[in-house]
């Protein structure tokens, strides 16, 4: 038996697909506003808090905890807060429309993360490839955001950004800055000299020690190279020693004699330039360097 359809008849079964498709994508919650929700959030921005704990909302509302919790749990189905971990939220701009995942400014929110986690608001700075990238010491666009504290904190990924900590002894907490991200918030961030330690220490955090020769070219002229050199000194790692060694008399951007602690620490063993990289390639011994990264390599950094 054939069907039979009329030329209606089909507009209409396309009619109603195209609705379904419309309402899957956009069932989405309205972000309307109440008269407490507006004032809340007038307040937020009014104190510059973007970003904001339960005790926060507790303190502006005059409520209790419990109470808070409650009203931001309502704003976050509303689509006009979004959580970036337990007890942490981010207001979401109400232009983004039906949009109700948001991730702001990244080094922002990673300060409010370590401060919430360490429960010391000065315990942490952002390192490695994020604060190269804060120096604008990168060629590459970073995809995930670092930060050093003095012990061990869990990562994070929060809407498909990961927010990664890098322990380091409490000796080794020093060598930052702030940077001011807005009018009226500020970060910190690892200086210059503690930046290109840092990616002669763990290079696979900054994209590879070609990337760490890269910022350290770019950045030649504006290190103090007498702070490289203490900081270095004080890391207390032959790692660092012979990579920093090695880069700042092959970019001649220290004097050797500058150099002389740093040589003078040098053990027999030779290390990788590259920790990422095979084991091969010829060895120097000024450095007890093992190149496997050749010199043709290093000097076309520089034009890039």
């Amino acid at each position: 038996m054939k069907l039979r359809y009329n030329f209606s008849d089909i507009l209409s079964a396309i009619f109603c697909l195209r609705c379904v498709k419309v309402n899957a994508i956009y069932n989405k919650p309205q972000k309307t506003l109440g008269e407490r929700s507006a004032t809340f959030i007038t307040l937020l921005q009014e104190n510059g808090w973007n970003i904001f704990d339960v005790p926060k909302a507790a303190s502006l509302l005059k409520l209790h905890g419990k109470e808070a919790a409650g009203f931001v749990d309502r704003l976050i189905e509303r689509g006009l807060v979004t959580r970036l971990k337990g007890g942490l939220y981010q207001l979401v701009p109400f232009e983004l429309g039906r949009e109700s995942t948001y991730v702001g400014d990244p080094f922002i929110i990673m300060a409010e993360l370590a401060a919430s986690c360490m429960k010391e608001p000065e315990k942490y700075f952002i390192s490695h490839g994020s604060a190269m990238e804060l120096h604008q010491m990168v060629t590459q666009p970073q995809f995930k955001v670092f930060a050093t504290v003095p012990k061990f904190l869990r990562s994070r990924n929060i809407h498909g950004t990961e927010f990664r900590f890098v322990t380091c002894k409490p000796d080794h907490f020093f060598g930052f800055e702030k940077d001011w991200r807005t009018k009226t918030k500020s970060i910190l961030v690892s200086d210059i000299e503690r930046t290109v330690l840092d990616g002669m220490k763990q290079p696979d955090y900054c994209g590879g020690i070609g990337e760490v020769a890269k910022g350290l070219w770019i950045k030649r002229t504006a290190i103090d190279i007498p702070k490289l050199i203490e900081y270095a000194l004080k890391l207390e790692s032959g790692a660092v020693y012979r990579r920093l060694g090695f880069l700042c008399s092959f970019y001649e951007i220290a004097s050797e004699d500058s150099l002389k602690p740093l040589k003078s620490r040098l053990t027999s063993t030779y290390q990788l330039l590259d920790p990422s990289l095979p084991k091969e390639g010829p060895y120097t011994s000024s450095w007890k360097i093992q190149l496997n990264i050749s010199e043709q390599e290093l000097a076309a950094l520089r034009n890039t």
